[in-house]
């Protein structure tokens, strides 16, 4: 895989066949641009906003505790950090601390258009970082094309034949029926 830099402009919409696509503008700062192609399949790598010190109800996803019944401060608290028996708290249990600005990337994202004079590229979708953020592009040699032969694969072809079958055995059943009400 071939890398490009580039730098997170910002995001916008573009309108294709009666559909609102949403892509995020990267600007190429090297020649690199003249190696991708509209429809191509990329990785992006990037880093993530920080959103500074969170507590584990962001961070981690936990519930917390109940907001009645007696509670009085222990509403967004972790909880039990561990038992008893072994005096300590084992290592990599989750608890409050920094939160974002790790390196991400971002997968199978398809290349939408490219603008040769400005330099720019829209892609499909989120990138992670913040506007101004540089970026990595991944070129994976993949095209949009081979995503959507993939959705019609052989299953739904047997599917449709069975379909035409049953078609085909009620036809000949709804004909058969006017035939034998004339005989009585």
């Amino acid at each position: 895989m071939t890398k490009v830099a580039a730098k997170k402009v910002g995001m916008t919409q573009i309108w294709k066949e009666d559909a609102v696509i949403p892509v995020t503008v990267l600007r190429i700062e090297k020649e690199g641009e003249k190696e991708l192609k509209e429809g191509d399949i990329v990785h992006i790598r990037g880093k993530s906003k920080g959103k500074g010190f969170q507590g584990v109800v962001k961070r981690h996803g936990f519930h917390g505790g109940p907001a009645s019944h007696g509670q009085k401060h222990s509403l967004r608290a972790p909880g039990s950090i561990g038992a008893t028996d072994p005096a300590r708290v084992i290592p990599g249990q989750k608890m409050a601390g920094r939160m974002g600005g790790e390196n991400l990337t971002v997968k199978n994202v398809c290349v939408e258009e490219i603008n040769f004079e400005e330099k720019t590229i829209l892609v499909k979708g989120p990138v992670p970082g913040m506007r101004g953020s540089e970026v990595e592009i991944h070129i994976t040699g993949l095209k949009e094309e081979k995503k959507e032969k993939a959705e019609t694969s052989e299953p739904s072809k047997k599917k449709q034949e069975k379909e035409e079958k049953k078609k085909e055995a009620d036809n000949k059943a709804n004909e058969a029926l006017p035939a034998q009400a004339d005989k009585s």
